[in-house]
């Protein structure tokens, strides 16, 4: 299972890089895991739902870390990934 990346809201000053930049980066980025996870049958990708485009503060004030309520929506989502992976991997049992 590969998490795909995540946007940032502030520019990353040590990269010389603008949040459209780097957010394009991100995207391609995900585009080709998400392409991998479909060539390689023992890999899926997961698109960590409310991190994408968060509707609430989920980095910290840097823009880098994430939040106390960043972790908390990456927690959910990675639980809810372990899930989905013992019912694909074990079916409905």
């Amino acid at each position: 299972m590969v998490g795909l990346a995540f946007y940032r809201s502030t520019v990353l000053a040590k990269r010389g890089l603008t949040i459209q930049q780097h957010n394009e980066r991100v995207d391609m980025l995900n585009h080709k895991l998400y392409v991998m996870s479909w060539q390689c049958p023992n890999l899926m990708s997961w698109r960590h739902r409310g991190l994408h485009y968060p509707n609430v503060q989920i980095l910290d004030n840097k823009g880098v870390h994430l939040s106390n309520e960043g972790y908390n929506r990456f927690a959910c989502s990675i639980r809810g990934e372990i899930m989905y992976t013992e019912k694909v991997l074990h079916g409905n049992q």
